[in-house]
């Protein structure tokens, strides 16, 4: 899809989770208060506790999509290389907020002293700010040990992106 509708308005994605966010609360709260009537364990003190719980998850639901602030999980991208890798890049659709540009960390090994440092990892964002495509580049220089790497993808101090390396040993052929 080109134009408006190819996915640059978050705002309108915010308020569709808002929806979603109350919906889903309200029905769950339902569910739970028809079994606890029905087995005679639901009074006014429950009523009115399920009453102040969904009106301030509302409130927040609402003040989140009226900021911006959906609490968005991060995304995840997972890159799987051999020592001999050169480099690798993969895409994924995330809203970049501001207009600056993110930031990555280095990818440090889950088990060891070893990392890739940021100056291997590229970040491009897309003109509508909507997907961020991570580069892994001159791994070479880097030498790889095996093992499970990690890192984040921020603006200011949100995450934006999480992203794995399993580096495995050279194939066998």
């Amino acid at each position: 899809m080109n134009g408006y509708g190819s996915g640059s308005s978050t705002y309108v994605e915010d308020w569709i989770r808002y929806w979603s966010k109350v919906g889903t609360q309200f029905t769950r709260r339902l569910q739970e208060s028809s079994r606890a009537a029905r087995a005679g364990r639901y009074g006014p003190g429950r009523w009115f506790s399920d009453a102040v719980a969904m009106w301030s998850e509302g409130v927040e639901a609402w003040w989140g999509a009226a900021l911006g602030r959906g609490g968005r999980e991060p995304a995840v991208i997972m890159f799987r290389l051999t020592r001999d890798t050169e480099s690798k890049l993969r895409t994924v659709r995330v809203p970049v907020p501001g207009d600056g540009p993110p930031d990555v960390t280095d990818l440090v090994r889950v088990s060891g002293e070893a990392s890739i440092p940021r100056r291997h990892v590229k970040l491009e964002v897309s003109r509508l700010r909507d997907e961020i495509t991570v580069k892994l580049i001159d791994l070479g220089e880097a030498r790889l040990v095996p093992g499970h790497y990690l890192g984040l993808v921020h603006v200011d101090e949100r995450p934006i992106v999480v992203v794995h390396a399993v580096v495995e040993s050279a194939q066998q052929g």
